[in-house]
């Protein structure tokens, strides 16, 4: 897949370190991303409720194949199976529900050179303590770092454990997110141990040994994005399966619960499935709701196929209480 050599970014582009105020790059020609909402009304699936979504589509050839997450402050960041960056602007009403994004800019990752791949196959995406982005990539499994979170730098490689060779080429590291400790995390996709669980790594602070444990996906499906919050790893995991389509299911453990060699039983928190809008979720984010607690977006990868596949856009409110039936409930 070729990579966007050209810069491009709006007027409304905020620099992608995290703590950066200026320096913005040079606004070029604006870019178009249709919003069209689809939640007229809160949907329940166990303990989150859908309280925002929309349709995403853009006339740039270049949008779309959505795999990794950020949201941060009002920033939205989503990187893509060809390499890319787009960032979004967010903003939400008097109920914390979520508007439609604006001011979308994109940047293309600086291939990383180290193997001769000039089409990075982006997978997740991670902000480390210091500002810098760490990003999986598959095909020849690796771990970027892109310094101040600039994906125009050049960037360093991140050791991998040697087990992580093993995975199949388009079953690599899907999620990756940063520990409290500063250490990473990644759950792969494809591998799976003896035990039937999927390998995964950890390291117990910045730069540390990486210890292997086992992540248990339920039945068919498999993980593609986690983030952290709150002292718990919240996992994305995806089932695509005929004649019923994708499925999708969030589930959260305690980050105490990570030891050298042991087990995660995950905690389920939502099975998604028709009626719920659901599509080939890949990218997960948390973050603090307007309101307070915790909210939940999930995006979906077309595959650049828009014609058969939507990029959705959803955001969840966590209920740390057992919620209500509401209008819809999704159950098994």
């Amino acid at each position: 897949m070729r990579v966007l050599t050209r810069l491009r970014a709006t007027a409304l582009l905020v620099p992608l370190a995290a703590c950066s105020a200026s320096g913005a790059p040079a606004a070029d020609a604006p870019i178009t991303v249709d919003a069209r909402p689809i939640v007229s009304e809160p949907m329940i699936a166990g303990r989150l409720e859908l309280t925002g979504g929309f349709v995403l589509s853009s006339g740039d050839g270049e949008f779309g194949g959505l795999s990794g997450l950020l949201v941060e402050g009002e920033r939205l960041t989503a990187e893509t199976d060809r390499g890319h960056l787009w960032t979004a602007r967010l903003s939400w009403d008097d109920e914390g529900r979520l508007r439609e994004p604006d001011g979308w800019g994109v940047l293309p990752f600086v291939p990383d050179g180290l193997d001769g791949h000039r089409d990075p196959d982006t997978e997740d995406i991670a902000r480390m303590p210091s500002g810098d982005l760490a990003v999986a990539l598959e095909g020849n499994h690796r771990i970027l770092r892109y310094a101040g979170g600039d994906p125009r730098s050049a960037p360093a490689s991140v050791a991998v454990p040697d087990g992580l060779a093993d995975a199949p080429g388009n079953g690599g590291v899907e999620a990756l997110t940063v520990l409290p400790s500063g250490g990473l995390l990644m759950l792969v996709e494809e591998l799976m141990r003896p035990d039937g669980r999927h390998a995964a790594w950890y390291q117990a602070g910045p730069d540390a040994p990486w210890q292997a444990f086992g992540y248990r996906a339920a039945e068919g499906f498999k993980p593609t994005s986690a983030d952290v919050h709150d002292g718990f790893v919240y996992v994305l995991e995806r089932r695509f399966a005929l004649p019923f389509g994708f499925a999708a299911r969030v589930t959260r453990f305690p980050v105490a619960a990570l030891r050298a060699d042991g087990d995660v039983e995950p905690e389920e928190l939502a099975l998604l499935r028709a009626p719920f809008p659901v599509d080939n979720m890949e990218g997960l984010a948390v973050a603090p709701a307007p309101g307070g607690g915790a909210d939940l977006y999930l995006v979906s990868d077309d595959n650049f196929m828009p014609l058969f596949q939507r990029t959705l856009l959803l955001q969840f409110h966590l209920q740390e209480a057992v919620a209500p039936v509401g209008p819809s409930v999704a159950g098994r």
